[in-house]
Formats: C-alpha cells, sequence, structure tokens
C-alpha cells in the first residue's frame, strides 16, 4: 500500500514539476518623448474573474517579463501617476510566447488637450420666453432659418411660412438679444 501511494505522490509532484510554461514580455516608452519609462506598475491578471496572477515594476529599459502557465485567458495592465491606463486582454497558445514589442504611453495631460467642454442647455424657458441654443441642433453646412427652425422642438413652420410655438402664434425672433425677424399679418414669413 506504501509502494502505491508514493508512486502517486511522486507522480504528482513530476506532473507539477514539468507543466510548461511560457512567457509575455514587452517594454513601455512615452509616445510624446520617445523614453523609457521606469518603474512602471504592470499587473496581470485572469480575465475571467480579474484575479491578479503577477505584477512586476518596469527595468531602467521599460522592460518587464512574465512567466505563466502555457494556457489560459489574461489581461495586462499597466499604470503609471502620469499616464493613461493600458490594458490588453489575450489568449495564451502552448508554447507560442508573446512579445507584447513596445507599447506606446500616452501622457494624461496629452489626452486632456483635446477635451471641449460645453455648458448651457439647448433649451431654457424665462416666464413667457424660450430660448435656444441654436449650435445644439444639427443642421447641414449653409442651411437657412427655416431647417433650423424646424429642427426646434416645439416651433412649427406651415407652408405659408407662418411660425407657431408651443400652439402660440410667434410675434418677433430675437438672436443674440437683437430682432432678427418680425412676423407681421400684411407679409408673412418666406423662409
Amino acid at each position: 500500500m506504501r509502494f502505491y501511494l508514493t508512486i502517486a505522490l511522486l507522480s504528482c509532484l513530476c506532473s507539477t514539476t514539468f507543466a510548461q510554461t511560457t512567457s509575455i514580455k514587452g517594454a513601455l516608452i512615452d509616445s510624446a518623448d520617445q523614453r523609457s519609462l521606469q518603474n512602471t506598475v504592470i499587473a496581470l491578471m485572469n480575465s475571467k474573474d480579474s484575479v491578479l496572477i503577477d505584477f512586476a515594476r518596469a527595468g531602467s529599459n521599460g522592460d518587464f517579463e512574465f512567466t505563466v502557465a502555457d494556457t489560459g485567458s489574461y489581461i495586462l495592465l499597466v499604470t503609471h501617476p502620469y499616464f493613461a491606463d493600458f490594458s490588453e486582454k489575450f489568449n495564451m497558445q502552448p508554447g507560442k510566447p508573446i512579445n507584447m514589442g513596445f507599447i506606446n504611453m500616452i501622457s494624461k495631460a496629452k489626452l486632456m488637450d483635446e477635451v471641449i467642454v460645453k455648458t448651457g442647455a439647448p433649451i431654457r424657458i424665462k416666464g413667457d420666453t424660450t430660448i435656444y441654443t441654436a449650435d445644439s441642433f444639427k443642421v447641414r453646412e449653409g442651411a437657412n432659418v427655416e431647417e433650423l427652425l424646424r429642427k426646434l422642438p416645439g416651433v412649427q413652420v406651415d407652408r405659408n411660412g407662418e411660425i407657431t410655438a408651443l400652439g402660440e402664434k410667434v410675434e418677433r425672433f430675437l438672436v443674440d438679444g437683437e430682432e432678427f425677424l418680425e412676423v407681421t399679418r400684411e407679409l408673412p414669413l418666406k423662409i
């Protein structure tokens, strides 16, 4: 009985000892300055449940390498305080190491350079006046006023050119607080 138990134990140890592994490697560089990023944190996680498998810091040349089991699905996450996070999901194939090559990291300041913040609502109501922000409504380039009026919610233009807003006839239109057009009974608006 001891003999069989010893053989079973040795076979388990041999199978874990001879399990095949492969590597994942790459290098990190700053996309703007083309310099290596040392001491950046690189984490390797299981993609099924995001459990941390291993982590490392990039070397002096920005290089890193992990040794993992031959098969499986993983996520590589690279974080740095001054750069945007980088993540990549990949599957390991038996006996095929993965070389990520150079991973270009983008500065957070560079990402913020392209942000456009728009404020204000497209429609505001003050008393009996409805204020529309015209650039909030998309019309083709070179469009006339009629096309814009047809896009405004609650505004209708009939075929005679009469304009009604929220069920009432419009007497005046103001653009930036100044009179743009005045609607009269004698001369219907032709847009």
